[in-house]
């Protein structure tokens, strides 16, 4: 009988410190990493471009996640040949379907947003780091092309993207929210 009660009482007390919160195995210090946004400029149920989280270590081994954006289907989105940060337009802008060079329309994906972990706040990548961000777009629907915009406003504290506002035209689109 002793020997039940102090078997019990060691199998309670294993059960006990096993179960403490000194050690969470979800909580490892590290960041989680951000949903993914999907945007439908047109709301037509077909989806034009996703923003995409990856975590990847750099080569000094620390960690760094990065948003890219990418066209799903068959859309582009606008792009400047001369600069590899993403090109974030301007309220006022236009967005047109033969834009002049060195703007593009691209299925290359592109890097829109980052954090190392060891930096606080997230990076957005553009050219003067333009928060929100507007994106020119090109996509077809049915047998149309259509030239749009997203407005996005991304977090830089925890990276989260949000859809603010979408326009779209067939040949020439003002952003004007």
């Amino acid at each position: 009988m002793k020997t039940k009660i102090l078997l019990l009482s060691i199998l309670l007390s294993a059960l006990f410190f096993s179960c403490s919160d000194t050690e969470n195995p979800l909580d490892d210090g590290k960041q989680l990493t951000p949903l993914a946004l999907v945007i439908d400029i047109n709301d037509d149920g077909i989806s034009d471009l996703k923003i995409e989280y990856n975590t990847t270590l750099t080569h000094e081994e620390r960690e760094e996640m990065i948003g890219y954006i990418f066209p799903l289907g068959n859309s582009e989105f606008l792009t400047d040949e001369n600069i590899s940060e993403s090109l974030f337009l301007l309220k006022d802008d236009s967005v047109t379907a033969t834009p002049t060079a060195p703007r593009v329309f691209s299925d290359l994906i592109r890097h829109v947003i980052s954090k190392k972990d060891a930096d606080i706040l997230w990076t957005v990548n553009s050219v003067d780091r333009m928060n929100p961000a507007y994106i020119g777009v090109k996509f077809l629907s049915g047998d149309t092309w259509f030239v749009g915009w997203a407005k996005i406003q991304f977090n830089i504290i925890d990276g989260e993207p949000e859809l603010l506002a979408t326009g779209y035209a067939e040949n020439t689109c003002l952003i004007d929210e």
